[in-house]
């Protein structure tokens, strides 16, 4: 598996939240899409920080950091718009801890759980509160079989 595999597993979760889709969650350098009218919540997921370390002589484990960003459109009613995306949050949060493994079929999957979050933090733009976000973090690790060439 790779990085880039074990995210998509991951994307794929989210988007069976209720509330996400194809049309809000994405990948990468989605954020794009804040302004699209698409929705008024998005989850975007990124790479964090990686670690890797030999189990064995020939085992290696590697330790990723998902980052899920999570960003709600701000309105009139910020009360409302702050409530809503808790309540995002805490569904991904749920959905991501009933599948330790974000439903991997390759057995090299180990372990994934969300390991914390940072506060809620305000996107302006032109002077004016646009958005609201949470980043949460999902640490997960795989194991891989070293075949060397030399």
């Amino acid at each position: 598996m790779s990085y880039k595999a074990g995210e998509i597993l991951a994307e794929t979760q989210v988007k069976l939240v209720t509330g996400f889709s194809d049309s809000n969650v994405g990948r990468g350098t989605k954020w794009i899409w804040l302004n699209s009218g698409n929705s008024d919540h998005y989850a975007v997921l990124r790479k964090g920080i990686h670690t890797e370390a030999f189990l064995t002589v020939t085992q290696k484990e590697r330790n990723y950091r998902t980052i899920i960003e999570i960003l709600q459109r701000v309105k009139d009613d910020l009360t409302d718009r702050y409530d809503n995306l808790l309540d995002y949050v805490e569904d991904i949060i749920t959905r991501l801890d009933r599948y330790r493994k974000l439903a991997d079929t390759t057995a090299t999957l180990r372990d994934a759980n969300i390991t914390g979050g940072d506060e809620v933090k305000e996107i302006w733009i032109h002077d004016a509160l646009a958005w609201i976000k949470v980043e949460i973090y999902l640490d997960w690790t795989e194991d891989e079989n070293v075949t060397f060439a030399e």
